[in-house]
């Protein structure tokens, strides 16, 4: 499963497509590790994310943890995997760099579809060649 999951995720990360993961209420294990792969993260305030691999006596196996240091500090990174410390709050996220946008409960989709509009005012082609452009460096890691 874990070869599968690679693959699949770095085909995903090399999309000529800006992503963005809408959070709306947890995020464990797995699914922690699945939202470093988006470019961008919009979490409620409801929303938890937390990698508790560690409490289970394993590692992120996905590429999460590597990912998750282009994030967040080495620091802060440190302590999310090792201690199985949560992002409580799209507020928390926010501050420690883990997201980009906080969102109301029940309004994380519409909030990180708004963000992505204002952000990327682009035309779709644009965009894509700005994403293209990118992937020689970052979608590789």
């Amino acid at each position: 499963m874990s070869a599968l999951m690679v693959s699949t995720l770095t085909r995903f990360m090399r999309l000529p497509l800006l992503t963005i993961a809408a959070i709306e209420r947890a995020a464990i294990g797995g699914g922690a590790e699945l939202t470093t792969f988006c470019d961008h993260r919009c979490m409620s305030e409801n929303a938890k994310v937390q990698f508790v691999q560690t409490e289970m006596g394993v590692v992120p196996g996905w590429g999460g943890a590597s990912r998750l240091l282009n994030i967040v500090s080495r620091s802060h990174a440190l302590r999310l995997l090792g201690a199985a410390e949560p992002i409580q709050g799209g507020q928390e996220a926010v501050q420690c760099g883990f997201a980009q946008v906080s969102a109301p409960p029940q309004k994380t989709i519409d909030v990180a579809t708004e963000y992505m509009q204002r952000q990327f005012w682009g035309s779709p082609d644009n965009l894509a060649r700005v994403e293209a452009a990118f992937s020689g460096s970052k979608k590789k890691k």
